[in-house]
């Protein structure tokens, strides 16, 4: 369902991360964060990150 960079995207969003912290993490452009976030949200049907989180708990829970 999600591309591995997204996954990674995920996991360190699971954690809280700001935007510019995961792309330092990732060696990542934070605008590119934000495309993988966009990207995870469409899939998920989804509006906010912290919806995110929850649709993510509630289908792997």
């Amino acid at each position: 369902m999600f591309t591995s960079r997204e996954e990674e995207v995920i996991s360190m969003l699971k954690l809280g991360k700001a935007n510019k912290i995961i792309a330092y993490e990732l060696a990542l452009r934070e605008s590119t964060v934000k495309v993988h976030i966009r990207n995870i949200m469409k899939k998920l049907k989804v509006h906010n990150r912290t919806e995110v989180i929850f649709k993510l708990n509630e289908l792997f829970s």
